[in-house]
């Protein structure tokens, strides 16, 4: 039997395209208008975008069950992609969630203050996002101290050039988010894993 795909997986909150996930996560014999009509599934507006989820559950329970599972996550990797952040919240919060859904209300939490960011650009130069908790902000400041003169001292750097947080985390992404961030601050251009700086006049 084939594997089901995450992607369609059951989900209790999911964005409003997903209404299947959510009726099959609900056992339902009946479309998502008529579960709308009968109370038995809530539409919430989160950042923009509409979510599906069962009525039991209000949107404030959604968003702090968000913050909790994002807090847990982001004290552990210090500073994470919000997309990727995304995918990580949907395998670990309860209520189950979608990404799609996972993503809005990551927004909710920038927007509302309760998560700080950084620009970063994609491969095609389209800015978009990475997260961190308010409590890592000092850190956050010193490892972009200490990026920015070992680039001024070097004329480049590379992720394993940055100093271990004074907290420890899992692994080593979180410099690699930050040095691409440099690349949006405009600091320098990345080639390959590496940050040069630009040519001084």
């Amino acid at each position: 039997m084939p594997r089901q795909s995450t992607a369609s997986t059951p989900k209790a909150v999911v964005a409003s395209r997903e209404s299947d996930r959510l009726i099959r996560f609900l056992g339902l014999r009946q479309p998502v208008d008529r579960a709308l009509a009968t109370g038995r599934i809530t539409r919430s507006k989160v950042a923009e975008a509409w979510l599906l989820h069962p009525a039991a559950i209000t949107v404030g329970e959604l968003v702090e069950a968000a913050q909790n599972t994002a807090d847990q996550l982001l004290a552990d990797r210090l500073i994470t992609p919000l997309s990727v952040l995304a995918g990580m919240a949907s395998a670990a919060m309860e209520p189950s969630c979608s990404k799609a859904a996972a993503r809005a209300l990551l927004h909710h939490l920038v927007n509302a203050g309760h998560v700080d960011r950084l620009g970063l650009l994609t491969a095609q130069d389209e800015p978009y996002l990475a997260l961190y908790r308010p409590a890592d902000a000092e850190e956050i400041a010193r490892q972009l101290r200490e990026l920015r003169e070992i680039l001024h001292v070097q004329g480049s750097v590379s992720h394993d050039q940055l100093p271990e947080p004074h907290q420890p985390r899992t692994g080593r992404a979180w410099a690699d988010t930050l040095i691409s961030h440099a690349e949006f601050a405009g600091w320098g251009r990345l080639g390959g894993a590496t940050l040069q700086a630009w040519p001084r006049p």
